[in-house]
């Protein structure tokens, strides 16, 4: 939510969060644009909370369309935002760690802007990396009190080239992103697999783990990129239609 299209942003990003939801997403880090408006907005956009009377007498939803995921901030030195979510996939437990970028404090007014807007005074924000790692050693620690993951998966909104290599063994794939560039890293003893795609939507990054289910070490991955505009021109003919509504109301809307 923030810096969209106008399409989404004159509903006040409604549209984007219903569609993400529509897809099914499970997990999502939280970026800088999402703290445009404050941080006690995002909670309350999370919350699904009241919109207020100025809000709703310029059209927008009395109250904002809720996510179906998780926004994780383990950066963010609080604990109204998760660090990670543990996620079942193909019998093993995979643990999700998000971050934000380490430049919030200066791409965000800290006192906030405008009547809405509580700022982000009051946040901590760690090394993003630095974070990760943490959160990546407590799902690996054999301590099943703070949570114990198979596979560690980092979303971090940082540029993959600059953190690519400070990544502890503890995680096991990394997708980038905040600098608007692609990136790939292949896998290897000594390498994480990584994936940065672009931006604007305009690429799909997929990183693909094969693991053996006794010793739960990933054995192999694989790295792909693919264009979006190529994979909506296949799916043309046959939209999903819970999308193709949203998108639908979303343009008229716009109009």
């Amino acid at each position: 939510v923030g810096g969209s299209a106008y399409v989404s942003a004159i509903q006040d990003d409604d549209p984007t969060v219903a569609a993400l939801n529509a897809m099914g997403i499970q997990a999502s880090a939280v970026g800088n644009h999402e703290f445009d408006q404050g941080f006690g907005v995002l909670l309350d956009r999370i919350a699904g909370g009241s919109r207020t009377d100025a809000q709703v007498a310029a059209g927008l939803a009395s109250e904002y369309v809720a996510p179906d995921f998780p926004y994780l901030g383990a950066n963010l030195g609080t604990d109204q935002l998760e660090p990670y979510v543990i996620l079942p996939a193909g019998g093993l437990e995979v643990g999700i760690i998000g971050t934000v970028t380490d430049e919030l404090p200066s791409l965000v007014n800290p006192a906030g802007a405008g009547a809405v807007s509580a700022g982000i005074a009051g946040l901590t924000i760690p090394v993003a990396v630095d974070a990760t790692n943490a959160s990546a050693a407590e799902l690996s620690d054999g301590d099943p009190a703070n949570g114990e993951a198979d596979i560690v998966v980092a979303l971090i909104h940082q540029d993959m080239a600059a953190t690519v290599s400070r990544f502890s063994s503890d995680v096991d794939a990394v997708f980038g992103g905040h600098s608007h560039v692609d990136f790939t890293q292949a896998g290897s003893d000594t390498a994480v697999p990584a994936v940065q795609a672009g931006s604007f939507g305009q690429a799909l990054g997929q990183i693909e783990l094969t693991v053996d289910t006794t010793t739960k070490e990933v054995v192999s991955s694989e790295v792909n990129v693919y264009d979006v505009a190529a994979m909506d021109a296949a799916c043309a003919d046959t939209p999903d239609p819970a999308v193709a509504a949203i998108v639908t109301a979303a343009e008229a809307k716009a109009a």
